[in-house]
């Protein structure tokens, strides 16, 4: 047992210090372990390719590495998550050639990138925008351009045209051409990871159905998110990650379908949750972008959240023709072209006329076919993925690495546990061992603790009432910092065989291991001598 804790094309012509584009040589010593599945550090090269939800668009900060920028790579979207792991000790080299906007075929391009058995895994994701995804957002959702005279079907029809494209056999033909390239770059015993999509709404009530997200200029034919249409873009959705799991099975055993979507639902991670009433984008526990999200600022409370209102405010900005980006522009455009006085009700950061000289656009972009476009506030990153929910997906797929090599060392593997990490700082060298009688959790600086996705244990030493409380709720004050804290319990430890003096429990939102080790530093264990 043991636990662990969207077109772009495929890469571009630039320097990266005589490695090839998008690669970044790691270096770190930690433990070596040869029968320990959780040490990765026999990882020497892998990769990741796909589409906006591998780039991390709009989840923490833009990487300005080579090839990033062009691509809209964030730093914490799930490959940058897995690449810092701790347990991908040693020298390795990761290539990240995942661009937003990508189609499988050009995911497929980027894949060609790579050497041929060179690669010790390499993660994907493609094939939603393959289904027209920002179509369905216009047609269904957010209405960036009219239905009067613009030749834009509607939702039902994008629907249908979405599901056609996932149910084709070309489909299917392209993500088996897919994983067989990427085969091809793995060494003899290298594995894919494809991670799918989720659903992003909840089905389950009809409390959104008199909610509408359409754009402020297209209210005559607003676009509301009723119960039947959320179940139709999941079903969308249930239906593509299908596609791609069978695609992974007909690939054979060195391919693992990575599957986040199956915990989303339990942890009220999606819009239009029963017990949320919409909109309140920045709420404990949403694991996707609404149009205000804003990860910088404390979680907003139900009660207190701001009424909806579109924003009018649309920056001009640079985006890559065929992109998520710049299709968001283009409706916009095509909406002001076709109503006179739209573009006066609007209000565009910069001159309404586009100049690649007014944002700096370098060469390189321009030659790479870069354009201005007016995008409203916060539209880049809708619907992908908040950093809570790419570490679910990085917790995952580290996850199934350290499975898969016990197997390989004829262990059982544990159930998917994700561990946590207290320290502020790196972890020491040598950790002081977990409890001996869990030994699906781990031991990080001292205090102790395992996060079982929604579910937290804490172990700790040296109680001091004066900062905890005998209840503990200095403890679970910095913990509600992360989300909704249910099933709270803490009690005091005598004649502990580990030395511990102290014990909470309770569930938290998904995605929040990371906050829990900030909320137990918060609570007064910030020294280390202390522990």
């Amino acid at each position: 047992m043991y636990s662990s804790s969207l077109a772009l094309w495929s890469t571009f012509a630039c320097v990266c210090f005589g490695l090839p584009s998008g690669t970044t040589p790691w270096t770190r010593t930690l433990r070596r372990d040869a029968s320990d599945p959780s040490d990765l550090s026999w990882i020497k090269d892998w990769a990741s390719v796909g589409d906006s939800f591998s780039t991390g668009v709009g989840a923490g900060k833009r990487m300005e590495g080579c090839g990033d920028p062009l691509c809209s790579r964030y730093d914490a979207g799930f490959p940058s998550i897995i690449n810092a792991d701790d347990n991908l000790a040693g020298d390795h080299t990761f290539t990240n050639l995942a661009c937003t906007g990508a189609t499988v075929d050009v995911v497929n391009g980027q894949v060609t990138a790579l050497k041929d058995g060179s690669q010790d895994f390499v993660t994907i994701t493609a094939g939603i925008n393959d289904a027209f995804f920002a179509d369905i957002l216009d047609h269904c959702v957010f209405g960036w351009t009219a239905d009067h005279g613009m030749g834009n079907s509607p939702c039902s029809d994008q629907l249908s045209k979405s599901q056609s494209v996932v149910d084709s056999a070309d489909f299917h033909s392209k993500l088996d051409t897919l994983i067989s390239s990427a085969k091809a770059k793995l060494k003899s015993d290298g594995h894919i990871y494809y991670i799918g999509y989720a659903q992003v709404f909840g089905q389950d009530s009809n409390q959104c159905d008199s909610v509408t997200w359409s754009m402020p200029y297209n209210y005559g034919n607003s676009q509301y998110l009723t119960q039947d249409r959320r179940a139709k873009l999941n079903a969308l959705t249930k239906s593509t990650n299908k596609a791609l799991s069978d695609a992974a099975s007909r690939a054979g055993a060195s391919v693992t379908f990575v599957d986040y979507d199956k915990y989303v639902p339990l942890v009220q991670g999606r819009f239009c949750e029963d017990k949320h009433p919409e909109t309140n984008g920045n709420r404990a526990g949403l694991l996707f972008y609404e149009w205000y999200t804003d990860d910088n600022v404390l979680p907003t409370r139900d009660d207190v959240a701001k009424a909806f209102s579109p924003p009018l405010l649309m920056t001009e900005t640079l985006a890559l023709n065929d992109t998520f980006d710049a299709a968001i522009g283009d409706y916009v455009l095509r909406a002001i072209a076709a109503n006179a006085t739209l573009g006066q009700s609007l209000t565009i950061a910069k001159p309404p006329i586009p100049n690649l000289l007014q944002v700096n656009a370098t060469l390189d972009q321009i030659a790479h076919g870069y354009a201005v476009r007016p995008i409203p506030d916060g539209f880049n990153k809708i619907f992908h993925p908040r950093p809570n929910a790419h570490q679910l997906v990085a917790d995952l797929v580290v996850y199934n690495i350290q499975a898969n090599y016990a197997r390989k060392l004829g262990q059982e593997p544990g159930p998917e546990v994700v561990d946590g990490d207290t320290c502020p700082a790196p972890p020491p060298l040598a950790p002081t061992p977990a409890p001996q009688s869990d030994p699906d959790a781990t031991e990080i600086c001292g205090t102790w603790y395992k996060v079982l996705f929604d579910h937290f244990e804490i172990y700790g030493a040296h109680f001091d009432e004066a900062e905890f409380s005998s209840d503990g709720e200095k403890l679970k004050h910095e913990l509600e910092g992360c989300g909704e804290v249910t099933k709270w319990s803490f009690k005091t430890l005598t004649n502990d065989p580990n030395g511990f003096q102290w014990f909470a429990s309770g569930n938290l939102p998904i995605g929040t291991k990371a906050c829990v080790g900030r909320a137990v530093v918060s609570a007064g264990l910030e020294d280390e001598e202390r522990w």
